[in-house]
């Protein structure tokens, strides 16, 4: 799919899912794309939430949290915005979810669409939205693997870049470090694969929706991490069976990255399987997604594999899905 295409797709998914959860995105007030203007048409107000403090892509320098005073980004010179819920309290520790946008877009459009600032508040937890590097199109992509989607060849460590993140936010918020989450979708969840890999020291639990690893790259993760794959099966980008990406190098099926990281947390037995699909494609008749779980994992972690058959890259997701993605990730 061309970008262009694959922006006026997320825009269309995002405004749909915004009908079906009008309380449950973020402002759009200030929105940046790498979009040609006016093909990503934003939702009206009254759709969307009001700003609140260390809102993302809100441009203040600082965020109030009761009494206290934090930045509202982390990331010195490469920004990334800070949220934290309203009822932060630093005498408990709290979790920390990272998002990762996918290629062509920014981390603030990826926010909205899968309404993450209004849970940030709602569900208690910290939020960093980051910002990957552009590219000589101006389309900001993350160093994850060969095959997604560093197609100049730039030199950047995103693995260094995001662990700064982290242990700059830990720095500032009392962070929970058995509740680390980052949560990607396409480019975005190449990276959280990548990570899971390479970080594993600091990250408990990465999703992934519609992204994958490349073939032949090796994984040794420092300890075991959970995993939840969402992928649909008419994804025509990132191909359900696997395929051949942009960069040339080949990358996994959908079951086979599952079947990787059950073997890398040396999960026993045979999964669950849910006995009846769930809902969560708007735009898909009918419950969709097969949820399969193994649990028991190799400390504590496990890998879950939601199906979604039928849906496309850019699903219009529903409530249940952006509230249920959230859930399994912070172990809840």
């Amino acid at each position: 799919m061309r970008v262009q295409t694959w922006l006026v797709a997320l825009g269309a998914a995002w405004m749909v899912a915004c009908g079906a959860d009008p309380s449950g995105d973020v402002s759009t007030d200030g929105l940046a794309t790498d979009a040609p203007a006016g093909e990503i048409a934003a939702p009206d107000a009254a759709e969307t939430d009001e700003a609140t403090p260390g809102e993302v892509g809100g441009g203040e320098e600082i965020a109030e949290v009761g009494e206290i005073v934090l930045p509202a980004f982390v990331g010195g010179d490469r920004p990334a915005a800070l949220v934290v819920p309203s009822a932060y309290d630093p005498a408990r520790a709290w979790p920390l979810v990272v998002l990762l946008h996918g290629y062509g877009v920014d981390g603030k459009l990826q926010a909205a669409y899968l309404g993450l600032t209004a849970r940030a508040e709602s569900m208690g937890f910290v939020l960093v939205v980051p910002d990957g590097t552009p590219d000589s199109d101006g389309l900001r992509f993350w160093n994850a693997s060969p095959s997604c989607c560093n197609f100049d060849g730039i030199e950047v460590d995103d693995v260094a870049y995001l662990r700064g993140l982290i242990d700059e936010t830990r720095a500032l918020v009392n962070i929970d470090p058995a509740h680390v989450a980052l949560l990607g979708h396409s480019n975005g969840g190449f990276m959280a694969f990548r990570m899971a890999c390479d970080a594993a020291d600091l990250v408990t639990a990465v999703g992934a929706i519609a992204g994958s690893m490349s073939e032949g790259v090796t994984c040794t993760p420092a300890r075991p991490v959970s995993v939840l794959d969402v992928h649909g099966t008419a994804d025509a980008d990132i191909r359900f069976e696997g395929s051949t990406h942009l960069g040339g190098a080949p990358y996994l099926s959908a079951d086979a990255v599952v079947q990787a990281w059950v073997a890398l947390d040396q999960c026993p037995g045979a999964p669950e399987v849910e006995p009846a699909p769930v809902d969560y494609d708007v735009q898909n008749a009918g419950p969709e997604t097969t949820r399969t779980a193994w649990t028991g994992c190799a400390g504590g972690s496990r890998v879950d594999f939601w199906k979604m058959t039928g849906s496309p890259h850019i699903p219009p997701f529903n409530p249940a899905f952006k509230d249920a993605v959230l859930l399994r990730l912070l172990g809840r």
